[in-house]
Parts: C-alpha cells; structure tokens; sequence
C-alpha cells in the first residue's frame, strides 16, 4: 500500500502516510474498482513546460476516443497536509471527470481538419533552455531566450482555459509547415488574446485589500525602483512607473511583447525606452528605462522572485530585456 514505517526516538514505531507512489497507487486501484470493466483507467505521465513532469489519471469510458487527464499533485499536497482522505482524493477525481465527461466536443473531433482549426491555432512563449527535450517533438521557433510554441485554443472548460499543445505529428498530418504554423497562430493569438496594461500600483493595492494585510516596500523590492503608490491608470505623468503587460484572459500573456507596435506605442507614451522584466509565462513587468537602473540589480530581483514566488510551470526566464524604441527592438541584458 506504499506505507511507510518510521522510528520515534525510544525505539516506537509509528506509520507514515503512503509516499506519491504509493498514494497513486492506492488512488488507481480505488478508481478501476469503482469504474468496473466498462471504463479504461489508467495513469498518465505527461512532460510539462520547463520540464515538470506530472502524473494523471484518464478515465476512458468504452466508445469513447478522449478523456481529460485528471492530475494528482494537488490532490497528494491535500492528503499530506491532512486536508483530505484517499477516499475524499478518489471522489475529486470522480467529480471532475465527471463534470468533464461531455469534452469531446467538435473541436476535438475534428482536430485533424486543419482548416477547421487554423482560426483556433494560438502561440505562447516558454523558456528555451528548460524545455529542450519537449521541443524535439513540437514546432516552434527561437526567439531570444525563448521558444514560441504553438496550441490549439479550446475555450474556458469550467476547469479554466484549454488548450491542445500542437506536436509535429499534428503538423505533419496537416500538411502545413512551421512558416504557416507561425503566420496563422500569430495572428490569432491577437486577435483571441488582447493586451492589457495595468498599473502595478493598483494591482498591489487590489492584492492587499482583497487579502485584507500589509504590504511593505521591503516586501517588493529594496530601493526607488518600486512605488506602489495607487498612481494612475492611463499612461503620463503621475503614473506609477511600473505597468503589468499581459491579456485579458491573464493566460500565457508573456507573448503580448511580440504584437507589432504594442510596444513602440507604449514606449512612445512613456517617451523612453522600456525594461521588460519576465514575471512569468503570464506577464512582463514593464519599467521606463532609466540611466540609474543597473540591469544587473533587475536581473537579480527576477531571480530573486523566481526561486520564491513563480512555480516551476509558469517560470519563463530569469534575464531582463530592454526594448530599444528607436530600432523597435527587444534586446537581452
């Protein structure tokens, strides 16, 4: 059962709860005795960004050609804080197949029609170097640092935003090569996902007054750099000098500094170059660039937030970037 036995000082045994192996174990064999002959369940491994490997459950009702993968590292985390039996795991599983159990919806089916799914072909960026064994089997293209990938976008689930990641089988089987791939998703991924600027004053005051704390500028950052004072929304003098790059979904906004112009026309607003500081794969941090900015210090505080406050999935690099406004170019530091 994967239990696990220690030793107290003094010699008494007592019993640990089962390590993930054993608590996936014992979730499998719940799952396939209360699932009968009649459904396919079985364990997925699946590489995720930044190499994270999880490990899921598919639930596969007979006829039936796709399942979601239920994955069970929350579940684990629950279970070893004492929030939650394996029985209570098993349930989760079940409530959220359940609730997905109607998925393959014509999307799906008609993945292999490429026309069908180019207007749904989006991109997202991920870091490079942390992926390299995932990007042997997908399309992408070197920018930076960074790789763009490509997604077949499926809309809010209930279970938050899906998408397909696409494979090179996929593009095979479409015929279409990575150039195509590249102008079509480009072009989607504007038009699907929207820029938005916030001003991160006000995000820092919506964050302390929803979780109802303080907030210090210690907590932030050491210095001038940061003030989160409220600021205002739009562009201009008396503007906070730090702004939040993302979409509207807050999905994979990170690409948002690749949408032509979007970037010049800020910088044109602010009148000065810009310093783009990777939050995540969900965002850039955007600070007008100034001659007393050491980037080596901003490079040292992505790090520094990185290693403390960004998951291993949504990392997407530890350097900072300045856009040069009058070559309309984005330059690593």
């Amino acid at each position: 059962m994967g239990i696990q036995v220690c030793f107290k000082e003094g010699g008494c045994a007592y019993l640990t709860q089962p390590d993930y192996e054993g608590f996936r174990r014992e979730v499998m064999d719940k799952l396939r005795d209360i699932c009968g002959e009649e459904f396919d369940v079985h364990e997925v491994k699946a590489l995720k960004n930044n190499g994270l490997e999880l490990y899921g459950v598919a639930i596969l009702a007979e006829g039936s050609r796709i399942s979601p993968t239920i994955y069970l590292e929350g579940f684990y985390e629950e279970y070893c804080k004492g929030n939650m039996t394996i029985d209570e795991a098993v349930n989760g599983v079940l409530r959220i197949y359940s609730a997905n159990a109607r998925m393959e919806s014509p999307d799906v089916q008609s993945f292999g029609n490429f026309d069908y799914m180019s207007d749904k072909l989006v991109c997202q960026l991920v870091n490079y170097e942390k992926n390299r064994e995932l990007l042997e089997s997908l399309p992408h293209r070197r920018y930076l640092d960074f790789a763009l990938i490509y997604c077949v976008f499926l809309g809010n689930t209930g279970q938050g935003i899906g998408t397909i990641t696409v494979r090179n089988e996929h593009i095979r089987a479409w015929n279409v090569c990575e150039e195509e791939l590249y102008r079509i998703a480009f072009q989607n991924t504007i038009r699907i996902f929207k820029p938005v600027v916030h001003d991160f004053g006000d995000i820092v005051s919506k964050i302390i007054e929803k979780e109802g704390c303080e907030l210090s500028s210690d907590n932030l950052l050491e210095g001038d750099l940061l003030n989160v004072g409220k600021g205002e929304s739009e562009f201009g003098p008396g503007a906070s000098p730090m702004y939040v790059l993302t979409n509207e979904q807050g999905y994979r906004g990170a690409s948002c500094i690749l949408y032509q112009d979007l970037l010049k026309d800020i910088s044109a607003r602010l009148d000065t170059d810009l310093f783009l500081l990777p939050s995540s794969i969900h965002e850039f941090i955007l600070i007008p660039f100034r001659s007393d900015i050491e980037p080596s210090e901003l490079e040292e505080l992505v790090t520094s937030v990185n290693r403390t406050a960004v998951g291993v999935e949504d990392y997407l690099s530890d350097h900072v970037y300045r856009y040069f406004r009058d070559r309309d170019q984005i330059c690593q530091l």
